[in-house]
C-alpha cells in the first residue's frame, strides 16, 4: 500500500518516514529492526493511559487503577487492536513467519509504532494516536474497574446461570512465540480468544464473548 495509507491510519505524515519504516520492520529481517522503538512505545504507552486513568478516575484506588492499566495495555489487547485497524498489511517481516502471526508480534508492532511517533512528532502526536483508538475502550467504565472474567461471571450468576467455562482448543507456533486459542462456553453463547498465555487468551475469550453479548 502507498505512504498515504498508513499515513492516513496513523493521522500523522512522518517528518522522517524512516523512523516509521523500521518501526514496522520485524526482527526477523535483521537489524536495525524495531526492537528498541518497541521497548520505548511500551513506556510510552503505559504513560498516556495511566494519565488518562488518574486523572478520569479520581474515586479509584491505586489497585483499581492498576487493574485497568493492565487491562487496556496487555499483548492480547494491543493484538486485537492490531488486527483491527489492519496494521500488518504494512509490516516488513521475513515471508517464513507470515504463516502464523502470533499475538505477541501484533502487539509489539502497536508499540513500536507508538514509539515511532513518541520520537518523530513527540509525545503528544503519540498521545493523540493511543486516545484515539483506545476511545471506546477508555469510556467503559465496567471494563476498567473489574477483570472481563469477573464481569462475565457476574453476568451469568446474576442471571441464574452456571460460570463460563474455558478450555484450551489449540496452541499455535514454536515455544519462545507461543499462542494459545481459548474457547470460553456459557448460558450466553461461545467465543474464542488467542494470547501468549493461557491466560490472557482466556481474557480475549471472555471480551469477545462480552462484546458478542453487548452487540
Amino acid at each position: 500500500m502507498s505512504k498515504p495509507d498508513i499515513a492516513l491510519l496513523l493521522q500523522y505524515n512522518f517528518q522522517n518516514p524512516e523512523i516509521l519504516q523500521l518501526a514496522l520492520t520485524h526482527s526477523s529481517m535483521g537489524k536495525p529492526n524495531n526492537e528498541r522503538l518497541e521497548f520505548l512505545g511500551d513506556r510510552v504507552l503505559a504513560m498516556v493511559i495511566t494519565e488518562f486513568l488518574f486523572h478520569n478516575n479520581p474515586a479509584q484506588n491505586e489497585g483499581i487503577l492498576a487493574n485497568s492499566l493492565n487491562n487496556l495495555v496487555n499483548k492480547t489487547f494491543l493484538a486485537n487492536l492490531a488486527r483491527t485497524i489492519a496494521l500488518e498489511q504494512f509490516y516488513n517481516i521475513h515471508p517464513n513467519s507470515l504463516a502464523q502471526l502470533p499475538a505477541t508480534i501484533h502487539a509489539n508492532m502497536v508499540e513500536s509504532v507508538i514509539g515511532a511517533l513518541y520520537i518523530d512528532g513527540g509525545y503528544d502526536i503519540a498521545k493523540q494516536f493511543v486516545l484515539h483508538h483506545w476511545a471506546v475502550h477508555l469510556n467503559k467504565k465496567e471494563n476498567q474497574t473489574k477483570p472481563i472474567k469477573s464481569l462475565l461471571q457476574e453476568k451469568c450468576q446474576q442471571n441464574g446461570h452456571d460460570i463460563p467455562e474455558y478450555r484450551v482448543i489449540d496452541r499455535l507456533g514454536p515455544d519462545h512465540l507461543v499462542e494459545f486459542v481459548v474457547m470460553v462456553d456459557c448460558a450466553f453463547g461461545t467465543a474464542e480468544g488467542r494470547g501468549p498465555s493461557k491466560n490472557e487468551a482466556m481474557n480475549a475469550a471472555a471480551q469477545n464473548l462480552w462484546n458478542k453479548i453487548h452487540d
